[in-house]
């Protein structure tokens, strides 16, 4: 059985081993619904805080209090970048049951993500068959709109968010998860704020100085990773993966390719494929 947000409070409460009330002490944070275990707090942290760009965010931020006396705070950090992690609350809750008997179970929704301010440009989310030139003329056009504002939703400002939403729920040192580019978002707040770190919990690593702005890393390990997948895999299909995905390529610079497909269903079918579709 796993805990989601879906489910009916009281089910959730029953099945995480949650306190049904326990606000004391919960400073800005207060019930996100009448007898919900769940506490909520928009926690107000300056756009840029050098005070060059004038401005703040509110960031939103969830609770959930340890069955037992508290010792300290797991913060749970989504992926993306883009991605909100309130929606995950209970998940993570279920995951972690055993680290939390004495742990508050923290979440928050990085800045221009979720329920703190999500960034939204006109035309930006398209299907994604547009091409990468169109792909990086609208990302252009929606850094105009943003104007100078735009500097500052970085990996650098979500650190210190953290740090924001650590001082507001009152603990010292805390342990962080990442997943993807949470890990990245973790790794960042342990070189800052070392002093305030527990330990660390990272699912799929994110390097502090990566990834490249093109994707360089993923691009060097495909031909790694292809002769990999097929040491086992792929007899009776090709002797050398690399060189005839390099014939393939080679191919689509002439167009469209036309040729039968075995699907997922197992039938036999015609399709055909190019350089973006």
């Amino acid at each position: 059985m796993r805990c989601r947000a879906a489910i009916p409070f009281v089910l959730i409460v029953a099945a995480c081993g949650l306190p049904v009330t326990d606000a004391a002490a919960a400073g800005p944070f207060k019930p996100c619904a009448r007898a919900s275990p769940l506490l909520c707090a928009k926690i107000t942290v300056p756009l840029d805080r050098s005070g060059a760009v004038p401005g703040t965010i509110s960031l939103h931020a969830e609770r959930l209090r340890p069955r037992g006396p508290r010792q300290g705070a797991m913060f749970a950090l989504a992926g993306g970048p883009g991605e909100a992690a309130s929606p995950y609350i209970f998940d993570w809750a279920f995951t972690f049951a055993p680290a939390l008997r004495n742990r508050d179970l923290v979440v928050f929704d990085q800045r221009g993500t979720g329920l703190s301010g999500a960034l939204r440009c006109r035309g930006l989310f398209v299907p994604v068959t547009r091409t990468p030139l169109e792909q990086a003329q609208a990302a252009e056009r929606c850094a105009q709109t943003l104007g100078p504002r735009r500097a500052f939703y970085t990996t650098r400002d979500s650190v210190d968010d953290i740090d924001a939403v650590r001082r507001a729920v009152g603990v010292d040192k805390i342990t962080l998860f990442g997943v993807s580019y949470g890990t990245k978002v973790a790794l960042g707040y342990a070189a800052k704020y070392p002093q305030h770190v527990e330990r660390l919990v990272l699912d799929s690593v994110v390097e502090p100085n990566g990834p490249g702005a093109f994707g360089q890393e993923s691009l060097a390990a495909i031909p790694r990773v292809l002769r990999t997948l097929c040491l086992r895999g792929c007899e009776g299909v090709t002797k050398d993966v690399l060189d005839d995905l390099k014939a393939v390529l080679a191919s689509m610079r002439g167009g469209l390719l036309h040729g039968p497909l075995v699907g997922v269903d197992g039938r036999r079918q015609r399709a055909r494929i190019g350089r973006f579709a």
